[in-house]
Order: structure tokens, then sequence, then C-alpha cells
């Protein structure tokens, strides 16, 4: 597999493919992948195309029998991936998926619909086959979509471990701003005498508390981060996320039922 997926990207990125239709992006890009992941792509209890979801469609079900496993939405290759990530989301939600994936060949989000959050929280991965490392895009293809992890569940355990790990590096590097804030306005002790003892140990004198205070309220404007300015460049580099969503979507209804038939 591996190797098949070696030669596969070496082909992507050889080829002209900024401008391809939608459907060709599906038969040449999508289909091809699956099939290199074990999917079998001609057998619609596998990969199910144009899956009807309450008079809507997504553009494949990854499937295990009557198990619905995995949603995928496609898009041509110059599109824009950004307007099209509430209807993914909302189709996956209702119908109880777990993991959602939204391309347009090149680039690739991966989902968790069920978890709380904004759309772009949700995203816990991304792959771009022009961008990234081909080592580390075969490593991540399998984990998440390759048909032996997905049916194992594998791929969904991989994928909430590193939700938990992105929501975890979102807090502290949301909290780390605040926490040094708050150590220069409230002037602390553990800061003054850190301080003192690096002054000391260049020019070899300590100075005094009051120094130390003055020299830092004189200061205190540059020593003060700009809270937005700081998150905005500390963004989790694995999710290369590049539009910052407010909106919410917090799935609170899903009853482990689909509310729609095939």
């Amino acid at each position: 597999m591996e190797q098949q997926l070696h030669q596969f990207i070496s082909e992507l990125k050889s080829r002209r493919i900024f401008a391809i239709s939608e459907d060709a992006t599906k038969i040449s890009i999508v289909l091809k992948l699956l099939n290199i992941l074990g999917w079998n792509v001609f057998d619609n209890e596998e990969v199910y195309p144009e899956y009807a979801i309450g008079g809507k469609r997504v553009d494949y079900c990854l499937r295990q029998g009557q198990r619905n496993l995995v949603f995928i939405e496609a898009k041509k290759t110059d599109e824009d991936l950004e307007y099209h990530q509430e209807q993914l989301l909302n189709y996956a939600f209702h119908e109880g998926i777990e993991i959602a994936i939204l391309t347009n060949g090149v680039t690739w989000w991966f989902y968790l619909p069920l978890n709380p959050g904004s759309w772009e929280q949700r995203k816990f991965f991304s792959i771009d086959f022009l961008k990234q490392q081909e080592g580390e895009i075969i490593s991540n293809l399998i984990n998440f979509l390759s048909k032996e992890h997905v049916v194992s569940e594998k791929a969904i355990d991989t994928a909430k471990k590193m939700y938990k790990s992105n929501r975890k590096d979102e807090a502290i590097y949301s909290a780390l701003p605040k926490a040094w804030n708050s150590l220069i306005e409230e002037t602390n002790e553990s800061l003054i005498e850190l301080l003192n003892d690096t002054n000391e140990k260049i020019c070899g004198y300590r100075a005094t508390d009051e120094q130390i205070a003055e020299f830092i309220g004189d200061n205190k404007n540059q020593l003060i981060l700009g809270l937005a300015k700081y998150q905005n460049d500390k963004k989790i580099t694995e999710r290369k996320v590049t539009v910052e969503k407010t909106s919410e979507y917090v799935p609170t209804g899903y009853t482990g039922k689909s509310p729609y038939l095939l």
C-alpha cells in the first residue's frame, strides 16, 4: 500500500490538476485513492456514491455492511473548501457519522462531526498533497482513511486523541499570554527574583525590589502581550487552519438514530 501511495502522490504532483472539474476530481483522485487504501470502489456496500440524506446527497459514504462509517464530500481542485464545511458537518451530524472528510483532491480536511465546537475546532487534521512531506501524507492517509483502520475503529481512536491534543494545545496557547501578563501586571515576586539573579550575573550587583518594580513599570507597555495577535500567530500547524470562524455549532440533539431513511 505504501508503494502505491508513493506512486499516486508522485503522479499527482506531476500533473496539471489545478483546474479539473468536480467529476474529474472524484474519478481521477478520490476514487483512485480510496481504491489504494483498500476500499472496493465498485461495491456500494463499501463505497456508496451520492448517498441520500433527507432529500440531500453526500458524494461518498464509506460503509461496512449496513454501517455508515465515513462521509466524503468532494469539490473541484480549485474550489475554496471553507464554503462547504457547514453542509458536510450537518449531513454527518444528523447521520451520526464520526469522521467526515472535505476535499478538493489536493487538500483533505478531516473532521469529528459529533464533537462540540466550531467547524474549525472539529477539524482535527488536514493533508495537503502539494505542501506536506510525502512520508507524513502516506502515514496519515493510512491512519485515518484506510479500510483496515476505519473498519477496526483505529482511525476514530487516533482522531479523538489528536482532537484532544489539539484542544489541549489551544487551551495552553490561549492561557500563556494571560499568565505572562499577570506576572508583569502584578509584579510577581518570583519574576523579580529571577530577574535580579540574572541581573547580578551580568553586572555583579543586585538591584533593590523597588528598582526592579520601577523598571517593569516603565516598560510595561512593551512587556504586555496583545492576546489576539499572539493567539492568531500560534495556530496549530497540523490543522492548517486558513480562515477563522466565529460561528458555533454545538451538537446537542444527536440521539444515535438517523432521522432519515436511505
